[in-house]
């Protein structure tokens, strides 16, 4: 053993000058800590070792000074040696002093004596220089996270929770820098969706040491929320219990929506067909009304008070049967007369009542891109389905006292189908939007607006978005819906082009 190492481990009492001769003088990096684990003296060494001069380690904590996912084993090794075991050796990650990570190996003793801990530290490639094979291990392992980091999302947490690792696609699908996510819990994407109840299962099944596997919906820094199916997978100490827990994600967002816009589908083609066996069974009791409203006013003198009681049967039979329409449309078997529609046209002749409709409560906005090419549809119902997104928006601003609402036009080329209210099929669209700058709708809102009879208004039938929903399919068209509490709505439909794929049944 050499001087310095002698004095390092307390066999050998020396004066403060001899002590700073050695630790000037020694190539490894040799240290003092004092019982707090703050650093006390250190050789020139620490400087190429720790990525700090001595002087500037002096008074520094150890453990403030070391990765999140290392504090804990150095806490609790420390703690051991201090209570009779007669050295620790420890593979450590230290912060250097320009927030380099260094991987470095540490072997300290405890002198009960001078209640410090002496010891030295080496940088790990040394180790990696002597044991070619545990390089080649490493190289194994390094290729393996790649691969892991190419396909999943990972995380580390320690045992309260708290990230101390996190790959570049937890942070690209989380949007959070990682400096942001290390020493916060997950609390931090939390969207709000589950229980406390889940989230108390999933730390009951880790904390046992068992595997948890499951599909959580996470938030990220924009608001915008995604899911991910998850393992997490608890790393256990020399005693058996839980020191860490790792856990491996996948985004399965597209899928969600994917299976939420089939179970729309199939929920709205069930209520499509009771929907419409009502409404033609009630549109021949509406027949039979009329008709002998008809009849009795032929027989009636002119002079007759029953023509007052009459003529408000006829008036809510009107009002029925277009109840009995808006019922067909959602069910998608209202009549169509398809013929070539340009757009742009259609919104134009349409100006003056949307601007009528707006009333005080909104400026209208056109923005027509050129040239659009025709769509294959039924005009009254595709001004049926502007009329009423437009009735919206403008509701949507009265509720904040004024607003702007824009109806855009355009053009879509559709690559892969788009999970959405609607689904949207592959192919060459015509685009319309109505977009507002209103009160918007939360996201809880935003899963049943097209339900029927659902409605927000207080007098309001809760068929209108149902109904045009109802439209979109008879004509193979596709809709997606943008909103956010406070940041208004945006309204996209897609209508395909008179001579794309997507044409009408």
């Amino acid at each position: 053993m050499s001087s310095a190492d002698e004095i390092a481990s307390g066999s050998l009492p020396c004066s403060p000058g001899l002590s700073q001769w050695v630790l000037a003088q020694a190539v490894d990096c040799h240290l003092a800590l004092g019982a707090d684990g703050c650093f006390l003296e250190a050789s020139q060494a620490a400087e190429p070792t720790l990525g700090y001069g001595p002087r500037a380690l002096v008074g520094r904590r150890l453990l403030d000074c070391l990765h999140p996912g290392d504090q804990g084993q150095a806490r609790a090794a420390l703690a051991a040696a201090r209570q009779g075991q007669p050295s620790v050796n420890l593979a450590l990650r230290f912060l250097g002093q320009d927030g380099t990570l260094l991987h470095t190996l540490w072997r300290l003793e405890w002198v009960p004596a001078s209640g410090q801990w002496f010891g030295t530290v080496r940088p790990f490639r040394e180790r990696l220089a002597a044991d070619p094979r545990l390089a080649q291990v490493l190289a194994q392992l390094k290729e393996f996270k790649w691969a892991l980091d190419a396909h999943a999302i990972v995380a580390v947490t320690d045992r309260q929770g708290r990230i101390t690792y996190a790959n570049d696609k937890f942070c690209t699908i989380s949007q959070f820098p990682r400096e942001a996510l290390l020493g916060r819990d997950h609390r931090i994407i939390n969207s709000g969706h589950h229980p406390r109840s889940f989230f108390a299962e999933l730390w009951r099944t880790i904390l046992e040491g068992r595997v948890w596997q499951g599909e959580i919906q996470n938030r990220a820094k924009d608001g915008t929320c995604y899911w991910v199916d998850t393992t997490i997978v608890p790393l256990l100490d020399p005693g058996g219990q839980p020191e860490q827990f790792v856990s491996i994600r996948a985004d399965i967002t597209r899928r969600k929506l994917g299976e939420e816009a089939l179970r729309q589908a199939q929920r709205r083609e069930s209520l499509g067909q009771l929907v419409g066996g009502i409404a033609h069974d009630f549109n021949n009791l509406l027949t039979a009304i009329l008709g002998n409203v008809g009849v009795g006013t032929l027989h009636l003198p002119p002079d007759s008070p029953v023509h007052a009681n009459l003529t408000q049967i006829e008036r809510a039979s009107g009002r029925a049967a277009d109840l009995v329409r808006q019922m067909l449309a959602y069910a998608g078997q209202a009549r169509r007369t398809v013929t070539q529609v340009d757009l742009n046209w259609l919104v134009l002749d349409l100006r003056p009542l949307l601007e009528a409709a707006a009333g005080p409560h909104a400026d209208l906005v056109l923005e027509l891109a050129p040239e659009l090419p025709e769509v294959q549809g039924d005009p009254a119902q595709i001004q049926q389905m502007i009329m009423n997104l437009g009735t919206n928006a403008w509701e949507a601003c009265g509720d904040r006292g004024r607003g702007t609402v824009t109806v855009r036009t355009g053009q879509a080329r559709v690559a892969q189908a788009m999970p959405s209210a609607v689904p949207v099929a592959p192919g060459r669209y015509v685009t319309l939007e109505v977009a507002d700058d209103g009160c918007g709708m939360a996201p809880e809102l935003l899963t049943r607006i097209f339900d029927p009879f659902f409605s927000t208004k207080f007098m309001g039938r809760g068929l209108g978005l149902s109904a045009l929903a109802g439209i979109l399919l008879g004509h193979r068209g596709g809709l997606q819906v943008e909103s956010a509490p406070g940041q208004g709505s945006c309204f996209r439909l897609y209508l395909p082009v008179a001579d794309a794929d997507v044409t009408l049944a």
